[in-house]
């Protein structure tokens, strides 16, 4: 299969790389609220659900819905892809006020697809301003189909510093977003089948909605430099 860089990037950003650009600690990312006293803990591998949560993300921004199959014995759940012999499902529908236009967002990306463009124009000393007009006009392009959603570092030398700090910022929410979605849908499940306390659910150990919107507001308003504000976004 091809692979379509700006597709794929736009894709890793709302999987792979989520966690990664909101977590405060990479081996601590997910806790239980209640701690040693959590019944979860008992039934499920904490360790598994970053790769998990990576998993549902990409078929969210792929597909826009994820099937989660499971066994359940009692003892532990096991997660399965096999569709017929489990028992029970967990489904995951991505909300379309957390990225409009998901597929038309795709579909623009794909089209695009400038590693084609670099391979078939490389060849030649005269095409580089071409291809320098092209990754210009694709940067508009992704630009404007993804604002307020994403941020390209492919793209951002066409653009200046607070222009790109908006969108990583923009970006970061998103995905803070997408994880308490799809945490939210994990927790209501496993109060079901674990038959949990009310309090006894998995949370995110990162950076919250409100500390994005925070950094947005410094940034819009000029309470905080540049330079202050991405110090913050990454050493926090």
């Amino acid at each position: 299969m091809e692979y379509i860089m700006e597709k794929e990037k736009f894709i890793e950003e709302f999987s792979r790389l989520m966690l990664f650009s909101v977590c405060d600690d990479f081996h601590k990312m997910f806790l239980l609220k209640k701690g040693n006293n959590s019944k979860i803990s008992k039934q499920f591998y904490l360790l598994e659900l970053h790769e998990l949560v990576e998993t549902i993300a990409d078929s969210l921004i792929r597909n826009g819905k994820y099937y989660l199959y499971y066994k359940y014995d009692n003892y532990n759940i096991n997660f399965t892809f096999n569709k017929n012999n489990n028992d029970g499902k967990i489904k995951f529908i991505l909300p379309k006020n957390i990225i409009p236009k998901r597929r038309k967002i795709l579909k623009t990306l794909a089209s695009i697809n400038s590693n084609k463009l670099f391979s078939d124009n490389t060849n030649k000393i005269s095409n580089l301003k071409y291809i320098n007009e092209m990754k210009y006009e694709a940067a508009i392009r992704i630009n404007s189909i993804t604002k307020d959603i994403y941020y390209s570092t492919f793209y951002n030398d066409y653009f200046n510093s607070f222009y790109n700090l908006y969108r990583q910022i923009k970006m970061n929410i998103k995905q803070r977003q997408i994880i308490d979605y799809i945490l939210g849908v994990l927790n209501d499940n496993f109060k079901t089948i674990f038959k949990l306390d009310e309090d006894d659910i998995i949370e995110f150990k990162g950076k919250t909605i409100d500390f994005f919107n925070n950094c947005l507001d410094d940034l819009l308003n000029n309470r905080s430099s540049i330079r202050e504000i991405s110090e913050k976004l990454y050493n926090t």
